[in-house]
C-alpha cells in the first residue's frame, strides 16, 4: 500500500480499512501483553478504567527496541487511530527542527525577518520563543478553530493580536505561537505543513497515519496518531535523533529540544506545576543533578501521554481517553504506569 498523508485520506471508512492493512507493521517486537513485572499494573489500570466506564485504552512501553508492554482493553489498542491533543506539539517541534538542522531556519532569528506583518515588539519574537510558549502571543486565537483556512491566513490574524507580555518574559501555554512557527516552516521549506511533515517526519519514520487534517492544521493540539506509530517517534528521540540507521535530527537538535527554554521567566499560564521547565514542544519531567533533562513528555488532554526516559532507554505511551477537560484520571494513571515501569527496570525485572 502506498504511503499516504492524513490529509489525503478521503473518508473514515478508507482510513479504517487502510489502518487494518498497514499498522501491524509500524512497530517491531511482540505485543498483546506485558512483562510479568508490569502485569499487576496493567490489571490495576483495567480495573480502574472499567469502574469509570471507559470504553477502551492502551499502555505501550518499550525498553530499547523491545516491547515490554502492549496492553489494551475495550475498543482501543496500540493500533487505534486516536486524537493526541497536545502531544502534537512534540511532532511540530521535531518537524521544525529538521529545518533548523539544515540551516533553513534559525531558533533565535526574529520572526519579522520572514513575517513582516509582525512589527514592533512582536517582530522580535524568535522561533525558540514560539516553540517554548514564551513568545508573549495570546494563548489562543479564533482562527485556530478554522480547518478550512490556511496557516498563512491564521498567522496574519495572529499578527494583529496585542502581546500579553514582552517576548521571553513569561511562559504562557497555548496554541497560537505554534501556528506562527508552522508558517515559518512552510516559508522555509517552500511546502505546505502537511507536505513538509510527510517529507521530513512521516515518510522517514514510516508513520503514514500520523499527522493533521485540514489546510490550517492545529499544530499545538489537532494531531492524530496510533500508539505504535508515535512510539517510532519516541524511539527516534531516545536514540538521539536516529532511526533505522538514518539521521532524522542532529544531536544538537535533541539537545535544543531537551534544554530548559523558559529559564527564569515565570510560569504565568501552565497546566503543570510538576515539570522542570519546558523544552521545545516537550515538558522536562525529570532532570539530573546538573539540570539536564532525563525524561521528556508531551501529554495531551485527550488522554494521550507519551514520554521518553533517556536514563533508562525506555519510551512509553498511555491512552486513556479523558471525558472532559478537567478529568485528571488519565494523568494520574500515567504517573502510576511510569512509576511501575521505573520500579521494574531499577529492580532488574525488565
Amino acid at each position: 500500500m502506498k504511503t499516504k498523508t492524513i490529509a489525503a485520506l478521503l473518508s473514515a471508512t478508507a482510513l479504517a480499512t487502510s489502518l487494518a492493512a498497514c499498522t501491524s507493521a509500524t512497530l517491531a517486537g511482540p505485543g498483546g501483553g506485558c512483562a510479568a513485572a508490569l502485569a499487576p499494573m496493567a490489571r490495576e489500570i483495567d480495573g480502574d478504567a472499567a469502574a469509570r466506564g471507559l470504553a477502551g485504552g492502551f499502555v505501550l512501553v518499550m525498553k530499547g527496541d523491545q516491547v515490554v508492554c502492549d496492553h489494551h482493553f475495550g475498543n482501543s489498542d496500540s493500533e487505534s487511530h486516536v486524537p493526541i491533543a497536545s502531544a502534537s506539539k512534540w511532532l511540530t517541534a521535531i518537524a521544525i527542527l529538521t529545518l533548523v538542522d539544515e540551516g533553513k531556519l534559525r531558533l533565535d532569528e526574529p520572526v519579522s525577518a520572514r513575517l513582516p506583518e509582525f512589527q514592533g515588539a512582536a517582530g522580535q519574537i524568535t522561533l525558540r520563543q514560539l516553540l517554548s510558549h514564551t513568545s508573549g502571543l495570546p494563548s489562543t486565537q479564533l482562527c485556530l478553530a478554522d480547518r478550512r483556512g490556511s496557516l498563512k491566513e491564521c498567522t496574519t490574524d495572529i499578527s494583529y493580536s496585542a502581546l500579553t507580555n514582552a517576548p521571553g518574559t513569561q511562559f504562557r501555554y497555548g496554541g497560537a505561537s505554534f501556528q506562527v512557527a508552522g508558517r515559518l516552516a512552510e516559508i522555509a521549506a517552500g511546502e505546505s505543513w502537511n507536505q513538509l511533515f510527510k517529507d521530513r517526519v512521516s515518510d522517514p519514520l514510516g508513520i503514514p497515519f500520523t499527522g493533521w487534517f485540514g489546510t490550517n492544521p492545529l499544530l499545538a493540539g489537532g494531531g492524530w496518531s496510533t500508539g505504535r506509530e508515535y512510539a517510532r517517534v519516541l524511539r527516534m528521540v531516545a536514540s538521539r535523533g536516529s532511526h533505522g540507521g538514518r539521521r532524522i535530527l542532529s544531536d544538537s537538535a535533541i539537545a535544543w529540544m531537551a534544554r530548559d527554554n523558559v529559564g527564569t521567566a515565570p510560569m504565568a499560564l501552565t497546566p503543570r506545576t510538576d515539570a522542570h521547565g519546558y523544552g521545545l514542544g516537550a515538558w522536562r519531567d525529570a532532570v539530573d543533578a546538573g539540570g539536564a533533562a532525563t525524561q521528556l513528555s508531551s501529554p495531551g488532554a485527550s488522554g494521550f501521554y507519551p514520554w521518553v526516559d533517556f536514563q533508562r532507554d525506555i519510551v512509553g505511551i498511555v491512552w486513556l481517553p479523558a471525558r472532559s477537560s478537567d478529568d485528571g484520571y488519565w494523568f494520574a494513571a500515567t504517573q502510576l504506569v511510569q512509576a511501575r515501569v521505573r520500579q521494574a527496570y531499577d529492580a532488574g525485572q525488565l
